[in-house]
């Protein structure tokens, strides 16, 4: 003071900082949090959830750095509140689902709190509040507000007492199928200026059950035709490896997991005995049971009202493997993400047989409560139909003809595989092999086997069949008696047999390309049947896999003949006498 003078002197004052509440530079860190808990208290921020999951939404709104804060009233007027940026494409509200207290768990009033869909639905007072503080909400919002900012300060600020914000969120059930990521929020502002909390994560994931139709060498049967007698072993993929690191509440794990296949029991028999449940690395899944019910009715009630949720109606009876205890198979198969396999072989019924019928299988993981559907595994039983005509040298059809003696009838068979095209069998089954019997009338009929022939549908010659006869069913192979006797059919007499010599080509190159075969087996009549006439009849069968098969049965006519009054026309001149009759009375 007095510079420039000779009593000029300097005097030195203490360093006056002025500071404003959270300015984040000269007082202590503010720091907002926010945390994501399960029913049970758990926290599951950056774990996965489920559908119908309730987030407990956590909010510390940090105020105990500002003990003994005495701002301005003009400083207070820049007001106080807390915004939850929640992620609306995921999560509803829960009505009433927020509650306001101290970190010592005392009830706080005098806040009230507010949704807005955007920020242009705010108001604009508190639109100019987020803008100055700079928070811009991504959507939806939720806001914590006081009423009165000087009691708010007086009562918390100045006091520097923490508050909890508990907000509760669902899961949206529009969500269901679905796996998604969502990302939540939240902001504190104090005195006009913002702060944000860590951004919390969790992960909404779906299992997406698989079902396979596969046969005893593991080869995929899905949509294939399917023999009577044979087992279709279902493979059920029970997908819990999404759920790795979940932390369910108990509420949750109470309500019970569950497979149910929806098997098709008209068409197919359950082998029980056979069921098999692994894990991923083959190792025996324990604490399932196994039970059938006949109807939704008799099942668990938290089955019944999973499925009801979803609309799901089991068509009849059903089997359902379900966790003895629930929370002893979460712990050991679900948050550790065990997938697990059942096997299911089922046989096919003999009911079934020529029925041409096709069949449906379908199966539902249930857990936590909610229903996932498998893919629909369909398979169908063939319906082989062969048939048999008589034809003259012409091809013309002389079915319920009256013939001649010494004619020669050409019986046509027709041998269809057309319904098992694509059809996968193994070794087994496919040694059974392919045959056509003929159960000629031997009294009326002479064979002439060197005329057989066998054409595929483009008129070639099919080679690698045998003809052989038989004088009865005994005599024949015993694939051929335990097929026949099966179906109880019972031929009349001798047999002439046609047989595959190499079942597996056979297959490969007739049967599994759905070949229609036309075998010509002629046969003369003999001539002492003229001096009693009458009909005769024949019938065939094809035989494929150990199953047979019945053709129509074709009469023929063969008229009683005076050999001084009657005269007989040689029918195999017709073609060059351009005349004749078929029949010559």
């Amino acid at each position: 003071m007095n510079k420039g003078t000779p009593n000029a002197y300097t005097v030195t004052s203490n360093v006056v900082t002025i500071r404003t509440p959270g300015d984040g530079d000269t007082t202590s860190h503010i720091m907002p949090q926010k945390r994501n808990e399960n029913e049970d208290g758990v926290i599951i921020n950056d774990t996965v959830v489920t559908l119908g999951t309730t987030n407990h939404y956590r909010l510390t709104w940090d105020l105990d750095q500002y003990k003994g804060d005495s701002s301005s009233k003009e400083t207070i007027a820049r007001g106080f509140f807390f915004v939850d940026d929640y992620p609306e494409d995921v999560l509803d509200l829960v009505d009433q689902g927020t509650v306001i207290t101290t970190r010592d768990g005392k009830s706080v009033s005098g806040i009230s709190v507010k949704a807005y869909a955007s920020i242009k639905d705010a108001p604009k007072d508190l639109q100019d509040k987020l803008a100055r503080a700079k928070i811009t909400p991504k959507g939806a919002f939720q806001v914590f507000m006081p009423h009165d900012n000087q009691a708010f300060y007086d009562q918390y600020v100045q006091t520097g007492t923490s508050l909890e914000l508990l907000t509760k969120m669902m899961v949206k059930d529009s969500l269901y199928g679905q796996t998604v990521n969502y990302k939540n929020k939240a902001y504190q502002v104090d005195f006009g200026n913002g702060y944000e909390t860590e951004e919390v994560t969790n992960t909404l994931v779906s299992p997406e059950p698989k079902k396979q139709n596969l046969n005893k060498d593991k080869v995929d049967i899905n949509g294939k035709p399917m023999l009577v007698g044979t087992q279709n072993h279902y493979t059920l993929s029970w997908d819990l490896d999404q759920y790795r690191g979940i932390k369910a509440d108990r509420a949750q794990i109470a309500q019970g997991f569950y497979f149910v296949d929806d098997y098709p029991e008209e068409a197919l028999l359950p082998d029980e005995t056979a069921i098999q449940l692994t894990t991923s690395d083959g190792k025996a899944v324990s604490g399932v049971m196994v039970k059938t019910y006949s109807s939704l009715s008799e099942a668990p009630k938290n089955l019944q009202a999973a499925l009801s949720k979803r609309k799901i109606e089991p068509k009849g009876a059903f089997q359902v493997f379900m966790a003895e205890d629930p929370q002893v198979f979460y712990d050991t198969y679900v948050t550790k993400g065990q997938n697990i396999t059942i096997t299911l072989p089922m046989t096919v019924r003999e009911s079934m047989l020529h029925s041409g019928k096709s069949y449906d299988n379908v199966a539902y993981q249930v857990d936590f409560g909610q229903a996932y559907k498998t893919n629909t595994v369909t398979n169908y039983v063939p319906k082989v139909t062969p048939h048999k005509s008589n034809t003259n040298k012409a091809g013309s059809t002389i079915d319920g003809k009256t013939i001649l003696p010494n004619t020669i009838n050409y019986y046509k068979m027709v041998l269809d595989y057309s319904q098992y095209k694509d059809l996968v069998v193994t070794d087994d089954t496919l040694a059974k092999g392919f045959y056509m019997v003929d159960d000629y009338p031997e009294e009326a009929l002479t064979l002439n086997p060197d005329g057989v022939h066998i054409m595929d549908k483009s008129g070639n010659l099919v080679k690698g069949v045998s003809v052989k006869t038989y004088a009865s069913l005994s005599e024949a192979p015993k694939v051929i008696q335990e097929a026949m006797a099966k179906r109880q059919f019972t031929p009349k007499g001798a047999l002439q047999v046609l047989s595959a010599d190499d079942p597996k080509a056979f297959y490969e190159t007739y049967v599994k390309t759905g070949q229609i075969l036309v075998v010509t087996l002629p046969m003369t009549i003999k001539n002492e049947l003229t001096k009693t006439g009458g009909k005769y009849e024949n019938t065939a069968y094809q035989i494929d896999f150990g199953m047979a098969y019945v053709t129509e049965t074709v009469v023929n006519n063969v008229p009683k003949l005076d050999p001084q009054k009657d005269v007989v026309v040689d029918l195999s001149q017709k073609e060059k006498q351009k005349s004749c009759y078929e029949s010559g009375l």
